[in-house]
């Protein structure tokens, strides 16, 4: 595995870049834009639908529906948002983004400043689901 995956970061098709965590080094792939771009360009609206609900229902299945405890791999704390919205998994913005377990998980993995972003961005769908809770008259 370790020789494909050098073969395409030779080629240039991966990116690769180290992450020093206390006493270990972590080394993480990523698709270079371009490339990604291409793939993306290969995919009609719902196969890529399609793609963004499979990763969100593999995230969500290894952590049991448990959204604090979903996995810090430097990847779905930063990118969930986007990935929910791209699935037309709006409805679980609320279930997520309410979270107490995601909200403490995200900042230790991704600081307030991108838990803030995605508030902002996503606003309307973290509060639709509240705003049409029924009031109680006292």
């Amino acid at each position: 595995m370790e020789e494909r995956i050098s073969l395409l970061v030779a080629n240039s098709l991966v990116a690769q870049h180290f992450q020093e965590q206390s006493s270990n080094c972590i080394v993480l792939y990523g698709i270079h834009d371009l490339l990604l771009d291409y793939l993306k360009s290969h995919m009609n609206a719902e196969e890529q639908r399609n793609a963004h609900r499979k990763l969100i229902d593999s995230y969500f299945l290894g952590c049991n529906n448990n959204f604090g405890a979903l996995p810090d791999d430097n990847y779905i704390f930063w990118f969930l948002g986007y990935h929910l919205y791209k699935a037309e998994y709006t409805e679980l913005f609320p279930l997520v983004y309410l979270n107490l377990s995601f909200i403490s998980a995200k900042l230790r993995a991704t600081g307030p400043s991108d838990l803030l972003n995605d508030f902002r961005k996503y606003k309307d769908y973290i509060s639709e689901i509240v705003s049409k809770k029924p009031t109680s008259s006292f």
